[in-house]
C-alpha cells in the first residue's frame, strides 16, 4: 500500500494551468475595462462608454471568478449582444472621424483624435470577447502538445497585459511628453 502511494503522481493536470492562467488573464482584463468604464464619467458622451467598458468589465469577472459562466447561454448571449454594440459605436465614431477630418488635405494622424483612440479601445475589447467565445481551456483535450499549450498561454498573458502596459507607458512622465499619441491622450486636445 505504501508503494502505491509512492507511484501515484500528485501532479495537477495540464488543464489546471491553462485554466487558472486564464482565469488570471480575465482579472486582469475585467480591472482594466474596470477602470476604463470608471474614467469615461467625464467623457462627452459617457452613456455610449460607460456601459461598453462596464459590460466587459463583468463578463471578464464572470469567467475569471467561476469559469463555468463561459458556457452558459446567457454569458455567451451578452458576449453577443456585447460585440454588437461596440461595433455600431465603432461604425458611429469611425463616420464621425471621417467627417471632421475630411476638410483636412492628407488629414492628421488620426490617434490625435480622442474619438480614433476610443475605437482602439473598442477593438481591444471586440477581440477579447471573441476570445472568450471561442477558447475554452476545458474543451482542449489531453493530446494538446506542450509547445502548443505554452504558445496559448503566452499568448492569452500577452494578450490581456498589452493594454495595461501601453496606457501606463502613456502615463509615464517621459513618454507622454515623447510619443505624439500620448502627448494628445494626457492632454485631451483633439486635432
Amino acid at each position: 500500500m505504501a508503494s502505491e502511494i509512492g507511484h501515484r503522481s500528485f501532479a495537477p493536470p495540464k488543464a489546471s494551468l491553462r485554466l487558472k492562467t486564464w482565469r488570471v488573464c480575465n482579472a486582469v482584463m475585467a480591472v482594466f475595462t474596470g477602470i476604463c468604464a470608471v474614467l469615461q464619467h467625464n467623457d462627452p458622451d459617457p452613456e455610449l462608454w460607460m456601459p461598453l467598458y462596464g459590460l466587459a468589465s463583468l463578463l471578464c469577472l464572470a469567467i475569471a471568478t467561476s469559469p463555468t459562466f463561459q458556457g452558459s447561454i446567457w454569458w455567451k448571449v451578452l458576449v453577443v449582444l456585447e460585440m454588437v454594440y461596440c461595433l455600431a459605436i465603432a461604425t458611429y465614431t469611425i463616420m464621425y472621424i471621417s467627417e471632421e477630418t475630411r476638410a483636412i488635405p492628407h488629414g492628421p494622424n488620426p490617434l490625435h483624435y480622442e474619438e480614433s483612440r476610443e475605437v482602439l479601445g473598442i477593438l481591444v475589447v471586440m477581440l477579447w470577447l471573441a476570445g472568450c467565445l471561442f477558447y475554452i481551456p476545458e474543451r482542449l483535450d489531453e493530446s494538446t502538445s506542450r509547445q502548443r499549450e505554452t504558445l496559448v498561454i503566452i499568448l492569452i498573458c500577452s494578450l490581456s497585459l498589452l493594454p495595461l502596459i501601453l496606457w501606463l507607458i502613456c502615463m509615464v512622465g517621459v513618454f507622454s511628453d515623447s510619443i505624439s499619441y500620448c502627448r494628445h491622450m494626457c492632454s485631451g486636445n483633439k486635432g
